[in-house]
């Protein structure tokens, strides 16, 4: 009953084994789509299915452990070295292609990848060539490591034995059931969860790290899960690697200041407080927008925009909190 399975990191929390014929977000045709929260699968879960053999496969880092979650304490930074440790890039990364090319015989296989890879200063906006075309960000940088070691690796495998892999660069995702642990998430869910606590305790103002004045481009869940179906059932990895790239930028195509994203979270949250930006703390990249003309060529494009996608996404904190 089904043709394809796919694994996508994204903001939900199905187990491996919970998964039926029921159990999904999105279906297109006989495609199920899976969403997967970071946790919810691991490498051994994913080399035991019994069906894998048969199926087209989405394989996310964070899912098999390829590269761990970034999802680390605001208090404790953890080291370079523990980040490339626990990454392991080359060995995991090739191991589990191998493993997936030589025993199973996957036909088709995307690898994701993650905006945050590109280098700190890349023109704006970020076109798929200018991976590897500068430094990167410090505090990404083992991160952005084993990502670009499994990004190459599918393109090695395509060059070296036609295998049809490539992957796609994701911009900073969100969605219903998303981490909204104040310790460990990032800035859509944290903010929501800010002024929510913020609402119910009547406080002033709400605190939100850094100037407020970088830029963020952010792509709710639900659009990049078709996003995956689509380029799944329609682009094939040649039609990249003709084109001189190693992946397709997946966007919104639309970036906006942290400030005016905390005021539409405010909004949507309902709280009346004021804002109050600490300019101690780092802004980060000051922008990351992606290019999307390619994958826009190709026919794709996000449906939700971001207010209507924080509301979802503050409805599932509400059921959930």
């Amino acid at each position: 009953l089904i043709s394809m399975f796919f694994l996508v990191s994204a903001c939900s929390s199905i187990q491996l084994n919970d998964i039926n014929e029921k159990q999904h977000f999105v279906r297109s045709g006989e495609t199920l789509m899976v969403i997967a929260w970071r946790y919810g699968l691991n490498y051994q879960d994913l080399i035991s299915w019994n069906k894998i053999s048969n199926t087209d496969l989405i394989i996310p880092g964070q899912i098999i452990k390829l590269t761990p979650p970034l999802n680390y304490s605001r208090k404790k930074l953890p080291s370079s070295r523990d980040i490339i440790a626990a990454n392991k890039p080359i060995d995991i990364n090739d191991k589990t292609l191998s493993i997936l090319h030589q025993k199973y015989s996957v036909k088709k296989l995307i690898f994701l990848g993650s905006s945050c890879i590109y280098p700190k200063k890349s023109s704006q906006p970020i076109l798929e060539e200018f991976l590897l075309a500068g430094p990167l960000e410090i505090t990404n940088e083992p991160y952005a490591i084993a990502k670009i070691a499994g990004i190459k690796l599918c393109e090695s495998y395509f060059n070296q034995y036609g295998s049809n892999f490539y992957s796609l660069m994701p911009c900073n995702l969100y969605g219903p059931n998303d981490n909204f642990n104040l310790e460990t998430s990032h800035v859509i869910p944290a903010l929501l969860n800010k002024f929510h606590s913020a609402k119910i305790k009547n406080k002033p103002q709400v605190e939100i790290w850094g100037s407020g004045e970088a830029y963020r481009e952010f792509l709710y869940v639900d659009d990049f899960a078709e996003a995956c179906i689509f380029c799944m059932l329609n682009i094939d990895a040649k039609l990249i690697y003709d084109e001189g790239i190693s992946h397709l930028n997946i966007g919104s195509g639309i970036d906006l200041k942290i400030s005016e994203l905390a005021s539409m979270i405010k909004k949507v949250v309902g709280f009346n407080g004021a804002l109050l930006f600490n300019k101690k703390m780092p802004d980060g990249t000051k922008r990351k927008l992606l290019n999307i003309d390619r994958i826009s060529k190709f026919g794709w494009k996000a449906i939700y925009d971001l207010e209507s996608g924080l509301k979802e996404t503050y409805q599932s904190f509400l059921l959930n909190d």
